[in-house]
This record gives C-alpha cells, sequence and structure tokens, in this order.
C-alpha cells in the first residue's frame, strides 16, 4: 500500500500546475471523497473490483461520496435513505415515454400471456438438472463440447465486462474516444436471472437448513405425487417467495446500477446541481445496517418478518428494472419446482460468498467461481410421470 501511496505522490508531482488544478475544479464543492490523479482521477484504483473498493472508501468518507473518474466527478450512493431520494430524481421526457412503453409490455396482466411459457421452459431446466444428473451421477452436458454454446458464452461474457461502470475506459477518458471500437454497443437482461440462480445452486449445496425449511413449507400445497408443483396461484409459497428475495439480496449480481445524470437539481444533505452523475452502489445498500441488523447473514427468514423492505437489486424510482415483476415470478417458479422435484446436494466446495467468490469482480454482472452440482431425483416415478407433458405443444 505504501509503494501505491508513493506513486499517487510522485505522479501528483510531475502533473502538477495547470492539469492538476482543472481536476480539482471538476470536484463538487462540500463532498468528501478520495482524491485521484490528474487525467485519471481514481481511476485506477477501482479497476479490480469497484463495488467492494467503494464500500471501503465508504468507512472513511460516508455513505455518500465523491470518485473521479477521468474528470469527471461522480457521486457514490452507498445507503438506503440517499439512495432512495436520489433514484427516484426526475428523468427526462423521452425517458418516461420510453420507461411507459416497456412497462405496459410488462406489466401484471402482460405477464399473465407469458405464463404458459414459463410453465414449459421451468420444467424443462429440471428435467435438464435430472437428464445430467440423474440419481446423482455426474455426467457430462453434451452442450459444453458445442462451438456454437462456447461462443455464445463468450460473446455474452465479452458484453458483461465492456458494459461494467468501469470498464469501458472510454467514458471517462477523453483520448481514448479516438478509437471509436465498441462506442455504441447496447445490450439489457443478458444474463442477470440465469447468474442469479447458478449462485443460488451453489449457496443450497451448502450445509443449510434452507431446503428442509422450503419441503416443509411446500408439503402444505403440494403432495409427494406433484414434484412439478402444477401452478395453483401466484406465489401462495411464501417461505420460497422470501427465499426467492433473499437470494437477489444477498447475490446482487448487478452491484453497482447503471449510472445516471439528475437533469434537475438534487437536494439532500446539500444541492447536487443538475447533470450531476450517481453511482448508486446496489450490493451495499442490500447490505446497509440501518435496515437489517445481520446485512451479512443469508436469512429467507427476515422478508416473512419485514416482507415491505427495500430492495436494490432491480434498481429504484424511474430507473427500477421493467421486468422486475416478470423476473420474479419466473424465479419463483424455477425455485419451487427444481426445489420441490430434486434435492441439491453437495459435490465439491466451492466458495458461495458474492464477494470472495466472484469469478470476475471486473465484470457488470457477478458470476460465481465454476462448479459441479449433483441433483438426486424426490420422487422419480411421478417425475418422469410430470415430463411426459414438456415436450407437447403450447
Amino acid at each position: 500500500m505504501a509503494i501505491l501511496d508513493i506513486i499517487n505522490t510522485t505522479l501528483a508531482r510531475l502533473l502538477s500546475g495547470p492539469i492538476q488544478s482543472l481536476a480539482f475544479l471538476a470536484r463538487i464543492p462540500g463532498l468528501d471523497g478520495p482524491i485521484g490523479l490528474p487525467l485519471i482521477g481514481n481511476l485506477w484504483q477501482i479497476r479490480k473490483n469497484a463495488a467492494e473498493k467503494y464500500q471501503q472508501w465508504s468507512r472513511t468518507h460516508g455513505a455518500m461520496y465523491q470518485i473521479q473518474l477521468g474528470y469527471i466527478p461522480i457521486v457514490v450512493v452507498l445507503s438506503n435513505s440517499a439512495s432512495t431520494t436520489i433514484g427516484k430524481s426526475p428523468c427526462s421526457d423521452s425517458f418516461k415515454r420510453r420507461r411507459k412503453g416497456a412497462a405496459s409490455a410488462l406489466n401484471r396482466p402482460s405477464n399473465q400471456t407469458c405464463i404458459p411459457h414459463l410453465d414449459l421452459e421451468s420444467k424443462d431446466f429440471v428435467a435438464e438438472l435430472l437428464r445430467y444428473g440423474k440419481s446423482g451421477d455426474e455426467i457430462r452436458m453434451d452442450s459444453q463440447d458445442d462451438a456454437l454454446f462456447d461462443e455464445i458464452t463468450y460473446v455474452e461474457d465479452e458484453i458483461s465486462r465492456f458494459r461494467s461502470t468501469t470498464g469501458n475506459l472510454q467514458d471517462y477518458v477523453p483520448l481514448l474516444r479516438l478509437n471509436p471500437f465498441g462506442l455504441t454497443m447496447l445490450s439489457g437482461g443478458l444474463d442477470t436471472v440465469t447468474t442469479l440462480l447458478q449462485w443460488s445452486i451453489v449457496l443450497l449445496s451448502q450445509p443449510l437448513d434452507v431446503q428442509e425449511k422450503a419441503w416443509k413449507d411446500i408439503s402444505h400445497f403440494y403432495s409427494d405425487e406433484q414434484p412439478l408443483c402444477d401452478l395453483l396461484g401466484d406465489q401462495k409459497c411464501k417461505y420460497i417467495a422470501a427465499l426467492v428475495r433473499e437470494c437477489l439480496r444477498y447475490f446482487t449480481v448487478l452491484r453497482l446500477a447503471p449510472p445516471h445524470a439528475s437533469i434537475k437539481d438534487v437536494t439532500y444533505e446539500g444541492v447536487y446541481s443538475k447533470g450531476t452523475v450517481y453511482f448508486i452502489n446496489a450490493s451495499a445498500c442490500n447490505r446497509d445496517e440501518a435496515i437489517w441488523s445481520d446485512p451479512e447473514e443469508f436469512c429467507p427468514e427476515r422478508w416473512l418478518e419485514v416482507p415491505d423492505a427495500p430492495m436494490f437489486t432491480p434498481g429504484i424510482g424511474y430507473r427500477m428494472c421493467a421486468a422486475s415483476m416478470l423476473a420474479n415470478r419466473e424465479l419463483y417458479l424455477v425455485f419451487i419446482r427444481m426445489m420441490n422435484s430434486l434435492e441439491n446436494q453437495k459435490f465439491d466446495d466451492v466458495d458461495a460468498h458474492p464477494l470472495s467468490g466472484d469469478s470476475d469482480p471486473t465484470s457488470l454482472v457477478a458470476m460465481p467461481l465454476k462448479y459441479k452440482a449433483r441433483f438426486v431425483p424426490s420422487n422419480s416415478s411421478a417425475l418422469e410421470k410430470g415430463f411426459r407433458v414438456v415436450d407437447e405443444p403450447l
């Protein structure tokens, strides 16, 4: 750490004068935060794990502070109260029109039209888990040897890294924009749901009592002869619904919400002028000790006790994910069918912690390390019977 301080001081002296003065002029008056280098600001300090670094800085500078990425001052928000105020700041009319169109296509009535597809795909998901690990036997999935499958997953991972709030330096260092490659890449909703399932499967295989509690609650609605849990209603099994919410909170796969700039002045412990850029650290907000006394613990019961507690994973205000309702429904259906049909047994040791177990902290989406899983059917005959309708046309 001393070496980094020496490098920081040396570069600051070499580049002192007009350049350094411009860097300080760009800072927001009255707001604390770490001092960065001329030209690049704090970029060099957050390249490896931005979300974790932001949380470390909050211990010194508070739950709301500023950094500099290039010459751009950024307000970093890590608390429930601040993020709620800033996250609900006004949006442009153009954004509101686009948001309204997306919301109308993804509201509750529209989601009903997706139920047949969710029903089919969730059954097919459980069928593949059984097929590739029947009765706990290990077998290699054929798709892993498919060139097209490998290319698709590779491109998806690369886009996720590119879309990271710190992965594209051209956003903050204007000189790099002379290279036009990749300046217009856009994508959304690539792999957040599937990544959350990967994290959840890792955790559920650990020696916790979550599976036992889930089976007990599911048994109130479905018998042993109904492993695929034919739909009786919308999320009637409260423990499974709470489990989904806790997985969303604990494994905040999109740790840093996409940055946005305010179109009007924002007042929160001071006035922040129009055009200020904000980073909301959703992972830190989900672990705010002002909300939870034990934020580092995985505890689905917390959502049974405080069902209306804030959740920052899908975002807040106008910028909240328009498909969050559909995603919750999809996750509930996959969880209840997977857990009632198969027992998730521990296969090998893998780090299930959302921070230390992250395979690439620089990526936009936090992904777990590679692992193997074992699934054992709870009622083989009933499960095989239920799968007979999977391939029937809608």
